[in-house]
């Protein structure tokens, strides 16, 4: 633990997130946890000497393991865990997808995995390159669509085999049917 603080004085901007992992001690929540400290960053495993050097400075730091309940439906002898781990605010690259991919990339593809919550330091919080909001927002999307008041309609168009001129026919009818807004999947020989 005393380690940990160290770590945290030379880079106390952290942001946290919450995950719940089936496990069945708390030895093996934590095992779990340091995995997905090490997959959501570095992904290499920690033995490698080059995690090492970096580690201080790039991959997650485990907060806290708790013990939640066992529950019906988990396999057998396997209870929920919640986790925290805090990851440097710099490892989001300043940009959203990245603090996406860092939530929950590729730890979505193990099983027994979720993210529960997360927990934006203070300037995560004040960060409006990350974080602009939308670009127009409710009122500028009605506006430049003329729609004040009634529900927005909103459909997504794939032309899965479908020539250029069907596909615009089936956009123009949508349009004309009264839909607002029309996603458009990737037109091949447009």
């Amino acid at each position: 633990m005393n380690e940990e603080n160290n770590i945290r004085s030379h880079h106390p901007e952290r942001f946290s997130i919450d995950y719940t992992v089936e496990a069945t001690t708390y030895e093996h929540a934590h095992e779990i946890a340091q995995e997905i400290c090490l997959e959501q960053t570095v992904e290499l495993p920690g033995s490698i000497q080059s995690v090492k050097k970096v580690e201080p400075f790039t991959v997650g730091i485990i907060e806290h393991v708790e013990f939640l309940h066992r529950s019906i439906g988990i396999r057998k002898g396997l209870g929920l865990w919640k986790v925290t781990i805090a990851y440097p605010i710099y490892t989001a690259g300043n940009e959203l997808p990245q603090f996406l991919n860092l939530i929950f990339g590729n730890t979505s593809l193990k099983h027994g995995i979720s993210v529960q919550d997360v927990t934006l330091s203070k300037s995560l919080m004040e960060n409006r390159t990350m974080f602009p909001g939308p670009r127009f927002g409710l009122l500028g999307l009605r506006k430049l669509l003329g729609v004040p008041n009634s529900p927005l309609l909103c459909t997504a168009l794939k032309p899965m085999g479908k020539s250029s001129e069907e596909f615009a026919t089936m956009a123009y009818s949508f349009a004309k049917g009264g839909i607002d807004i029309i996603k458009v999947g990737y037109v091949q020989n447009c």
